[in-house]
């Protein structure tokens, strides 16, 4: 039987890049279950897996891939979404409650459907998966800096006191 790893992802670059490094240390796309609201972003992340479209009354549209899709698809007609997605990810129906929030917000729920041996490689590569940091490009020098320096060098407040200022 699958053992299931999970995590809700804040940013959509850090579920890719959990996902891109899943698939880097082997585990297979059928594997691997996405949840979102976005259905372009779960067909990005997926690549070309079946994507099920459901409407859901608390999160409106939610589009769901991989192990997690063929679960929403028989759920959705049955009207118990939320206990058959609980039980799929082996968690409660709270905990489940609180990715749907999550995810109804714009989050990821990214999944691994695997066995006993690999379980604990999936949950330390979904913990660990942070996109790196945009890089822009760095100029040496700014011609906003110069005119800081000038603007600080003339501020009244930073101006140093004269007078008597008590008597005001």
């Amino acid at each position: 039987m699958a053992k299931v790893a999970c995590r809700v992802f804040r940013d959509p670059r850090n579920a890719q890049a959990a996902i891109e490094e899943l698939v880097a240390k082997g585990f297979r796309g059928e594997e691997i279950g996405v949840v979102a609201r976005d259905k372009e972003l779960v067909a990005r992340l997926v690549g070309q897996q079946a994507v099920v479209e459901l409407q859901h009354p608390e999160m409106d549209k939610v589009t769901a891939a991989g192990p997690l899709a063929e679960v929403m698809a028989r759920a959705g007609q049955d009207g118990e979404l939320t206990a058959a997605m609980a039980q799929a990810l082996d968690i409660s129906e709270e905990r489940y409650n609180y990715y749907e929030f999550g995810i109804s917000v714009g989050q990821v729920l990214v999944s691994v459907h695997t066995s006993d041996q690999q379980l604990a490689q999936a949950r330390q590569i979904l913990r660990s998966a942070e996109a790196p940091p945009p890089t822009l490009p760095v100029r040496e020098s700014s011609p906003g800096f110069v005119q800081a320096e000038r603007m600080s060098a003339t501020n009244p407040i930073d101006a140093p006191m004269s007078g008597d200022f008590r008597r005001y």
